[in-house]
This record gives C-alpha cells, structure tokens and sequence, in this order.
C-alpha cells in the first residue's frame, strides 16, 4: 500500500501576520481583579492563655475581610525563653513567665495579640523542693513554684546571688527557727547570707543572741549556704595615721568567738560594707582616728574632689590591711555605684577588687535599665582585673519601702528585673549574679501572691 503524504508550504512569517491581525480585530476586555485590602486581624478565642512548662497550643486568626486577597500572616514572642511560636501559630511553653505572641499581616501589618502566662504545674514539685519548703513552714504550691522561678534564673549559668539581713526583728524576734529561714533562703536559690552580726552575740553577753547565732550557722552549714560575717562596716574603723585599733578589736571577737564553737558553727567570711560616703559634715559619731574637717568630709558637691579622695584611699587601705590579717579568707566589700566606677582617682572597682575577692555594686533604682546604666562603669573598672565572677548587682525588691526600691513592687516586675540584669551582662566575665538588700523585702514580694 502506498500512503499519501501531502506537505504544506505556509511560511511562518505569514502565521506571525495573521496572529497580530486577529489580535488587533479583537474587541473583548481581558478582566483584571481588584485586590482587596486587608482591614484587620483577630486572633480567634481568647486574648490571654495559661500554660503549663512543657505545653503548647496553637492559635488561629482571623483575617478581614474574608475576601482579602493577600492572607499571609507571621507570629513572633516577645519572650522566647518564656515561649516560643512557629509560623503555623503552635505555642511552645518554654519556661515560667509571661510572653506576648503576636499575629502580623503581610499586608498593612494590621497586629492582634494574646497574652501566655507560663508556670510550672504542681505536679512538677520535686520531693526536694518539697522537704525544703516543709521545713521553711510554706504550704502553697504557687509559693514553692514561684521559688523554682527565681531559683533557676537566680542560679543559671554559674551565677550565684545572696541577701542582706540586718533586721533585728528577724533575729531575736517571736519567729526565731532558724532552720525554717536558711530553708526558705536555699528555697529560692539564695547561698549567699550578709548577716549583720552583733557583738553581744559574738561575745555570748546575750544567751538568745549566742544561742541564734550558732543555730544558724550550723543550720546554713547544713543548707550549704556561706554567711558573711558584717562586723567591718563600722565607721570607727576609719583612721587616718594607717594604724586600725578597731579593725583589730573586730577582728580579735570574731576569732574568740571562732575558738569557742563547732566547726559548722564558724564564720569563714568576712563582708566589709565600708561607706565612706557616710562620713559628710554633720555625721555622727565622728571617728576618732579622723581629722573632723572638711580636708577628710565627704562632698556631696561631686565625686572628683580632693576630700572623697582621701577618704576613697583611706577606705581601700583599710581593706588591704584588713587583707593582710585575714589571710586567705574571702572578702566582700559593697560599693557606691558614685564612687565605683570611672569618676574618682581611688574609687575605681578595680581599685577595690585588689583587697578583696567580690564586690556588690548597691544600685538602688526603680527599673532595670536605671539600674544597668548606674552599674556599667562598674562593670567596665572590674573587667580591669582578672577575677572572673567578681561583681553582683544588689537591687532593693520591697513591697512597703518606696526610696530606691524596684517600682512597681510586684514579683512579675522584680523578674523582668532579674531578667534585664541578666541580659545586660551576659558577655561579662565579671558578673557574678544578682542580690537583694535585703531579705526581708524579697520574702515580701516572694510571699504576697
């Protein structure tokens, strides 16, 4: 069989002719839709959710109108140590806290937003915190999981903080268990105790005061916590001739005291607390070994004068003479955040950290960022030397007391505080944690839910 094959012959320029023609003959209208702007977005259900460490829950949204034609949205926290957010919108509950998740149109970036408040379930106390929460007579799961909040950011990283108690109240007061208190301190990750000690109890005049005393260094001993003994924040202390007689007669009761008790009763640190700011025209009583004039008055005019000078010097050769007798024993000294950074010729922390192992910059304001900002020159004088983790930063939590304490006085605030602290020093090999003037503050807020 033989096929037939017919070939055409239309050259292609002649199509290329007819296709444009057609196209310029054609009167239809090709129809383009008209976008439809985005108005708003409502995140679907409730504006606030709680959840548990460990949980998660995904949130939808909503998007006016319906019609809208762009529909693509982002979520982001503001907290993602607290909890995180994929861009499906499932919430990852990190660790306790509060955290903002918000929803972002692509379009306009119209915002909605719901509030995550994380904690612990009680179900997670440990038999520990359980035991420790028995003894420092707290019976509320919400306390003991509110412990484990500050405890864990308190202790992170290596950090380490400690509390001022100067209260003679909560000394010799009704509440005298010792074991209840260096339970609730080591409850919330406090180790290290400022405890202002009194001479009567040094030199057992008083029973009740001797009798505290020992208990409660044994009962810290037991909890691992160190007690610094604040027996040199003495302004009788100061001389200006070099010679320290009442460095030495502190010195010689703490040693008396220290010959006469059990090993796990002993003071094995030493916190100064020297204030030469203290020493204005008008301060009383005037120590006997300085010169009442105005050549060794602190001036309140600024901090580069002659004057806090001479008694910055005197200040740091008293500790280094103090150094001297005391070997290897750690001390403390807490410093004016005026005088402790760049400002004077012999206030410098770097200055302060040749006598002494650690330092606490007292930086007493009401939000975390006016406390950093009094705190970084002290940072930058301390990262002079090389003592890593050598410098806390106290903060003043009260809930009755408004001088110079953290505002406002909640337990949410003081943790953003923490918080701030924390991040801001970070990348400093120096910071050594966060304290807290004093005790009795702290278990206010801790304990007001």
């Amino acid at each position: 069989m033989k096929h037939l094959i017919l070939k055409f012959r239309f050259p292609w320029k002649y199509a290329l002719i007819l296709l444009i023609g057609m196209a310029w003959g054609c009167d239809e209208e090709v129809l383009v839709p008209e976008e439809v702007k985005v108005t708003g977005i409502a995140i679907d259900g409730e504006s606030e959710m709680a959840l548990n460490v460990g949980g998660s829950e995904r949130l939808t949204a909503t998007i006016e109108p319906a019609t809208a034609t762009n529909k693509n949205i982002a979520w982001r926290t503001d907290n993602s140590a607290v909890a995180t957010v994929t861009p499906s919108g499932w919430i990852s509950a990190v660790g306790p806290g509060t955290a903002v998740i918000s929803v972002i149109t692509a379009d306009g970036n119209k915002t909605d937003f719901c509030t995550v408040n994380v904690t612990y379930s009680e179900g997670s106390i440990t038999a520990e915190e359980r035991a420790l929460a028995n003894q420092g007579g707290i019976i509320s799961n919400a306390t003991i999981l509110r412990a484990r909040e500050i405890r864990e950011k308190l202790n992170s990283n290596g950090l380490r903080s400690g509390a001022y108690i100067y209260r003679r109240s909560m000394i010799y007061g009704e509440d005298n268990n010792v074991v209840k208190l260096a339970a609730r301190l080591k409850l919330l990750g406090i180790y290290d105790v400022y405890l202002s000690i009194q001479r009567e109890a040094l030199e057992n005049t008083n029973v009740d005061a001797r009798n505290w005393l020992t208990n409660f260094m044994a009962a810290a001993h037991e909890m691992g916590l160190t007690v610094w003994a604040m027996r040199f924040e003495d302004p009788s202390h100061y001389n200006s001739t070099g010679v320290y007689p009442n460095i030495d007669a502190s010195l010689n009761t703490i040693t008396t005291y220290n010959n006469s008790v059990n090993d796990n009763e002993k003071i094995l640190a030493y916190s100064a607390d020297y204030e030469p700011q203290m020493l204005s025209s008008g301060y009383t009583p005037w120590p006997s070994g300085l010169p009442n004039t105005s050549s060794y008055q602190w001036s309140t005019l600024g901090y580069v004068t002659g004057s806090n000078n001479t008694l910055l010097t005197i200040t740091i050769n008293m500790l280094k003479y103090l150094r001297s007798q005391i070997g290897n024993t750690p001390l403390h000294q807490a410093v004016n955040t005026a005088f402790s950074g760049n400002a004077p010729n012999y206030g410098g922390a770097n200055l302060f950290l040749e006598p002494c192992d650690y330092l606490v910059s007292m930086s007493y304001y009401a939000t975390g960022a006016q406390i950093v900002n009094n705190t970084n020159a002290t940072m930058t004088r301390a990262a002079m030397t090389s003592k890593p983790k050598s410098v806390s930063v106290a903060i003043k939590p009260t809930i009755n007391e408004h001088s110079g304490t953290i505002n406002p006085r909640t337990w949410t605030n003081m943790m953003s505080i923490i918080d701030h602290i924390k991040t801001s020093y970070a990348s400093q090999n120096v910071f050594r944690g966060v304290d807290f003037f004093e005790w009795e503050g702290l278990e206010q807020v801790w304990l007001t839910l």
